[in-house]
């Protein structure tokens, strides 16, 4: 009898059909009653033979040519699948779907198969990496779709912890490796899909990353200069080579760990999730360190067998981990080298880029082990106990603002200044000014008047912050770290600006300004060109800045924000938001609202209570941390750097509350709740002066 069941195919030359086989083998549903036959044998012998005992039509009957599916050619849609809905026309669809297979002296090759066609709650077409995917949807079957008649329902993004379609797609690609090309239906809504076809896609995924402006909007600002959205991009891959030595399978993604757009460079947050997944670690681990979403409950939890199966690869990362920390002084030794050896602008990117990426890979190195340690302080209950710079820095400016004589404040203000003059506001970016800079700002703020003293700083019991000083050595590591890279950053942009100042005097720039709207290979260009250059990213950073992205999410939608390139209008005012608590104290108070640190060192008395409600939070913002009883900020993670220090001070806030800065007005009344992670508006300011 020529006609089989699929469990006798033994033919991995014809690829459809024995992908079909071994993924039966192996667990998946394939169409029930699939039977195949040798495509040269005769028509009518192959029709007379059909099986009585077959599935009743409608069926499909598929061609299965040693040219299909293969790694090397696809021939997908270039032959024949057909339906056969009265017994009657199967011969003549046999004759076609034969006719259409490639011949060898005249003789069909491979095979043809039938199945009786799904008739499916939902179907699909799915290209998928294993991680990422691309993937469409129609009601009852995907010959529309495959026909290309329907474009259907269009997904892209990547694999999703605890989602039950993501799942068999990840079985399927265990079976089968690489890049597939994946046809299936699905008959029941909650039932795993009928696996119709599966080849190799033979063209590379496009990723739709999940991107997110956490971190790098606290410390950069938004947008950053274009100098430092350049040195981003140029470090995005090189900088990935840390992970990619501790295992060589992370450089087969080429993931980068950020992704330039919107003028803005963005942390690739799928990068980071795809790590912790091979390595069996929560997601979480990812998004409570720099702040952004994870995307639902599986994301906090170990995949144990994973784990167990990477704990070799875990132990050279910590290893990686505690070197990288180890060669800090001799990077920062290089660097200043660096700087020495620069003479142009251009020199001065590259300095900056060689830079940035000694920073990224340091702390990816102290990060590492700081979300190691702040799970286990966490399940151990632990309070701060860590010494850091720049909790020194916020202690001694709140100290000099609170004397009582002004010439004390100021005196006060010049030491301060030679121990921290070389931090600011958005301190990252060269662009920004140092506190050195911003002298008359700071001896206004000290001149309206002494500051509240600060409130005691809450510490545990000496025995105690002796035996848990070892869990927060990386705190100290990592802020000492940044304060030395600081100097070395407000003497990169003393560089800058000098040499930005001689192109000026040379007619290749308006304003010294201009050079940090210029990036590498704007500088590698004739210097004639420079004027044009500034000016057009100047034009394209304005129009960035009025665009209304989202701080996390899949690139498909901060690209569509960034087509529309308009604010899409006021939004609704919600009255509670939610976020990452700081502390336990719950806090009431009136909102101050602040775009800058200078605006609030600048700006008038506060009220009594005063929250600070920002947008984004970055270490700078310590030194007027002790004069606010909370603080909300929009973005942020209990790891980042200001949520360091806002612990240090036991201070109360919740950070990565989304829609908190664009909804709370100055002077609202709110009360801030860190244990269960809450902000609530108690009553609006309009209100608030209506009654009195």
């Amino acid at each position: 009898m020529p006609w089989q069941v699929l469990d006798a195919f033994r033919d991995p030359a014809i690829p459809k059909l024995d992908n079909l086989r071994r993924a039966a083998r192996r667990g998946l549903c394939v169409p029930s009653w699939t039977l195949w036959a040798r495509a040269d044998e005769p028509v009518a012998e192959l029709a007379a033979s059909w099986p009585k005992w077959a599935a009743p039509v409608p069926w499909v009957v598929r061609s299965a040519s040693p040219t299909e599916d293969t790694r090397q050619t696809s021939n997908a849609g270039q032959l024949l699948s057909l339906v056969v809905r009265e017994p009657a026309a199967f011969t003549s669809v046999l004759t076609r779907v034969i006719a259409a297979l490639p011949r060898n002296d005249g003789r069909p090759m491979g095979a043809i198969f039938v199945q009786p066609l799904v008739l499916a709650k939902t179907a699909g077409i799915t290209f998928f990496d294993g991680f990422y995917f691309e993937e469409t949807r129609a009601s009852e079957n995907n010959m529309a779709l495959t026909s290309g008649a329907e474009r259907g329902e269009v997904d892209r993004g990547h694999v999703q912890r605890g989602d039950r379609h993501h799942a068999w797609l990840l079985r399927v690609h265990r079976l089968f490796g690489g890049c597939l090309d994946i046809e299936w239906a699905r008959p029941e809504s909650d039932g795993d899909p009928v696996l119709l076809q599966v080849r190799p896609a033979l063209f590379p995924i496009r990723r739709c990353e999940t991107l997110s402006l956490a971190n790098h909007k606290e410390i950069l600002g938004d947008p950053p200069s274009p100098w430092m959205v350049g040195v981003l991009g140029a470090v995005a891959r090189p900088a990935m080579r840390f992970f990619e030595a501790v295992d060589p399978a992370i450089a087969t993604w080429e993931e980068p760990y950020a992704i330039e757009l919107a003028e803005r460079g963005w942390l690739n947050f799928s990068a980071f999730f795809r790590m912790m997944d091979r390595w069996g670690l929560p997601r979480t681990m990812v998004t409570e360190g720099v702040g952004g979403e994870s995307d639902g409950p599986a994301d906090h939890r170990i995949i144990l067998w994973r784990l167990i199966r990477s704990s070799p690869t875990l132990i050279r990362l910590g290893l990686s981990c505690l070197a990288q920390i180890a060669r800090i002084g001799r990077g920062l030794r290089a660097l200043d080298a660096e700087l020495d050896r620069a003479e142009t602008l251009l020199d001065l990117y590259r300095a900056s880029a060689r830079a940035l990426d000694f920073s990224v890979r340091t702390n990816f190195a102290i990060i590492s082990l700081l979300s190691v340690f702040a799970k286990l302080r966490k399940m151990l209950g632990l309070g701060q106990a860590a010494h850091v710079v720049t909790q020194a820095m916020m202690a001694e400016y709140a100290e000099l603002a609170a004397r009582p004589e002004l010439a004390d404040r100021l005196l006060g203000l010049e030491h301060w200044l030679e121990r921290y003059g070389h931090r600011g506001p958005l301190e990252s970016d060269p662009r920004r000014p140092r506190f050195a800079e911003l002298r008359e700002v700071l001896q206004a703020d000290l001149a309206r008047g002494p500051a509240p003293p600060p409130p005691p700083r809450p510490r545990p019991a000496p025995w105690l912050a002796t035996l848990s000083h070892p869990l927060f050595v990386a705190d100290e590591i990592r802020e000492r770290f940044r304060d030395s890279l600081m100097r070395r950053w407000q003497l990169l942009r003393t560089r800058i600006l000098a040499e930005a100042r001689r192109a000026v005097m040379q007619g290749h720039l308006n304003d010294p300004d201009d050079a940090f709207f210029l990036r590498g290979e704007d500088l590698a260009a004739d210097p004639a060109t420079w004027r044009a250059r500034a000016t057009e990213r100047r034009a394209l950073r304005k129009k960035a800045e009025r665009l209304d992205l989202p701080a996390t999410a899949p690139r498909d939608v901060i690209e569509a924000a960034v087509a529309r390139a308009e604010h899409s209008g006021a939004a609704p005012c919600p009255d509670r938001f939610l976020g990452i608590g700081l502390g336990r104290l719950p806090v009431t108070g009136t909102a101050v609202r602040a775009d800058d640190l200078p605006g609030v060192l600048a700006g008038e008395a506060l009220p009594e209570s005063a929250i600070l409600v920002v947008e984004t939070l970055e270490p700078s913002w310590a030194v007027v941390f002790p004069r606010f009883s909370a603080v909300v900020a929009e973005l942020g993670g209990e790891l980042s750097h200001a949520s360091i220090l806002l612990r240090e001070a036991g201070i109360s806030a919740v950070v990565n509350a989304r829609g908190a800065y664009q909804s709370i007005a100055d002077g609202d009344l709110i009360a801030v709740d860190p244990s269960r992670g809450e902000v609530r508006v108690e009553e609006r300011r309009a209100v608030i002066e209506a009654a009195s």
